[in-house]
């Protein structure tokens, strides 16, 4: 237990982390890579699943963060430089005066108190409107730094404009100075509280005190900020987080309000994907009025004109997070200076193990067998027979399933002539290799899931879920310093740990995600065919198939309600199809062009693929009829689980 209190990845969400200094010291600068052009002049929109770093982001874009990495600029350079390219901070200082608002507090309560749902939603932008505004007096006596709520009266904002034009919305706020705006948001929140505590029937037809907008945004659209007679360089930021907690009616409202093109304070507005609605996530689309950046999207994506970055750079910005997480605990438990990324390494003979030689022997004379008396293959055997080791047993592997799929062409039984070029490096390309090595491994139980690219890989483009294998692996490297020894992680206990979490994950569905039993039969049903398809001898779909896909008429047959009706079993089918998106198990790709048609590619998450022995790669998916996979969902909850474990056993 004592070991355990020092894991650095166990306390991962920001809330937790109260001190700015630490929570800014393990922000990895490459997140900011990932972001999208012109961040200030409309609505940003940010999704994910659960734990996909939504609101670490928006921290970092509060005044107290910004202006501490400014303040300590020789301590995070390389963050101070990402947030100046963005325009965050200039070298004066914050560019922006960040506030953080959740909007997972009280603000649902509103709809249970027997109010009309307009009465309901004028409550909410009134009580949104207090705490923008509180929230802004506040960073603005911290910028100048003095002491709130004491200076909250030095706070003056000036309008660019004639006060008659301005001063309903001023009013409506309670004045343009600090101190006038602490006692209206107190009073709005004092009246609030009592109607949703009250004993007696509220006559809300008589009830009047709530705002018809979001009256903060053209406000602070319109203002100077002056404390203390000076005026503050750092523009207003409003940063909404947490909007799946919200109603939809109040969802609909705010997003209403901040779409507005006429307001140019900048708004970032962050939600999860369950926010919308099975429908949306199986349609995936964006507004033209408002910058949407989905994160596991982008970090899916190898290349894009709208993001700087992409899948490679993510899980570099994991690993380098990660490194940065545990720093400190390895250097006062181990006194070791090696990065954590770099004590998950393995070297080849790890993999390969004792047995290396028998393994070598087995599959080369099995290649030996399949090509007596032929000469096709020379150049390919020659290849293999100057390697040595793992190198040497993955080259067999190679060869072998080359062979295979040589003498599965039509043509090759006629002729004995040496294999060509063109197909020598077909037959020798990293595709090729990547599906040996997990061919190699799933035959003799050789440990395939280990090392630093693979751990970052099986995030799935969720920080948390990555933060949570790196947990599991940071357990095991302080069990190594309690025996006094380098806290190296072999690659037999990283596979270990690694199919235990995967084995974790499968069994927490029914539980964690929506319409869970039915997620659940529909993904055992992608790991059935998909297996198949990855171990045929041939190896088709190197290094093998990890999802399926259907046509996108047929998805817009979902998407559609009228057209879903028609569809037998599609409303449940999309339902669960909805839930396993906003939960990150599946991952959709729309508008995917194959085989002369398009599709919508469906990815397993990687965690899952481990139990199951898949390959992470996101290339190889088999296509289904829409039909054939709502049918997967037709199995009693019992058989459901009979299939769990069958799926299981698939591991040696």
């Amino acid at each position: 237990m004592a070991v355990q209190s020092f894991n650095p990845f166990r306390s991962r969400a920001t809330e937790q982390q109260r001190d700015t200094a630490g929570f800014v010291r393990t922000f990895g600068p490459g997140m900011l890579e990932l972001l999208p052009d012109s961040l200030w002049d409309r609505l940003f929109v940010l999704r994910s699943a659960p734990g996909g770093g939504k609101t670490s982001l928006l921290r970092l874009m509060t005044y107290d963060s910004l202006a501490l990495i400014h303040d300590r600029r020789d301590d995070f350079p390389r963050l101070a430089g990402s947030l100046e390219k963005i325009g965050a901070l200039t070298p004066q200082g914050p560019a922006y005066l960040g506030v953080l608002i959740n909007l997972g507090r009280d603000y649902r309560s509103l709809l249970d108190v027997g109010a009309s749902p307009e009465a309901a939603v004028r409550l909410f932008l009134r009580l949104l409107d207090s705490r923008v505004m509180t929230a802004v007096v506040r960073a603005a006596v911290f910028a100048a730094g003095l002491n709130y709520p004491d200076d909250a009266g030095s706070v003056v904002f000036k309008s660019h404009r004639p006060v008659y034009e301005t001063e309903e919305i001023t009013a409506k706020l309670g004045g343009s100075r600090g101190n006038e705006i602490l006692a209206a948001a107190r009073e709005a929140e004092t009246e609030i509280t009592r109607l949703l505590e009250s004993l007696l029937p509220v006559r809300w037809e008589e009830v009047s005190g709530g705002h018809s907008e979001l009256y903060c945004l053209s406000f602070l659209s319109d203002v100077h900020i002056h404390v203390a007679g000076r005026e503050l360089s750092s523009r207003p930021l409003l940063l909404l987080d947490d909007g799946q907690d919200l109603a939809p009616a109040q969802r609909a409202a705010l997003l209403g309000q901040l779409v507005s093109r006429e307001a140019t304070t900048p708004r970032w507005y962050a939600e999860r994907l369950e926010a919308l609605g099975s429908q949306e996530l199986v349609g995936q689309t964006e507004g033209r009025d408002y910058l949407l950046l989905e994160l596991e999207a982008v970090a899916r994506t190898a290349s894009s004109n709208r993001v700087r970055g992409g899948r490679k750079q993510f899980e570099r910005y994991l690993l380098e997070i990660a490194d940065l997480r545990a720093s400190r605990t390895l250097e006062r438990m181990a006194d070791a200076d090696t990065p954590f990324s770099d004590l998950l390494r393995v070297r080849d003979d790890e993999r390969l193990g004792p047995g290396g030689p028998g393994i070598i022997e087995t599959v080369s004379s099995r290649v030996r067998s399949m090509t007596a008396g032929q000469n096709r293959y020379d150049v390919l055997i020659h290849q293999a027979e100057r390697l040595r080791g793992y190198a040497a047993a993955v080259k067999w592997r190679q060869v072998e399933i080359a062979i295979e799929v040589d003498k599965a062409h039509p043509m090759t039984p006629l002729f004995d002539f040496p294999l060509e070029e063109q197909e020598i490096a077909v037959s020798s390309g990293m595709r090729a290799r990547d599906a040996a090595e997990l061919f190699l491994a799933h035959e003799f139980g050789l440990p395939y899931y280990a090392g630093p690219d693979m751990v970052a890989r099986l995030a799935s483009q969720n920080v948390d879920q990555f933060l949570a294998v790196c947990g599991d692996l940071f357990e095991e490297m302080l069990a190594e310093t309690v025996l006094n020894r380098r806290p190296h992680v072999s690659a037999a206990r990283q596979h270990q740990l690694i199919v235990a979490a995967s084995e974790r994950m499968w069994r927490e569905l029914t539980t964690r995600v929506p319409h869970g039993h039915d997620v659940q039969r529909l993904l055992l049903g992608v790991v059935d065919f998909a297996h198949k398809d990855t171990f045929r001898p041939t190896a088709p779909y190197a290094p093998g198939a990890t999802g399926t896909a259907i046509r996108m008429r047929e998805r817009d047959q979902l998407i559609d309600a009228a057209s879903r009706e028609a569809v037998s079993g599609g409303e449940r089918f999309v339902q669960a199809l909805g839930s396993a998106i906003a939960f990150n198990v599946l991952s959709a790709e729309a508008d995917r062009r194959v085989k002369g048609d398009h599709f919508m590619v469906l990815y397993l998450n990687r965690l899952l693929l481990p139990r199951v022995w898949l390959p992470l790669g996101r290339g190889g998916f088999r296509e289904k009829p829409l039909h054939e996979l709502i049918r997967l969902l037709d199995v009693e909850t019992r058989r459901g689980q009979e299939a769990l474990t069958k799926s299981m056993d698939l591991i040696p």
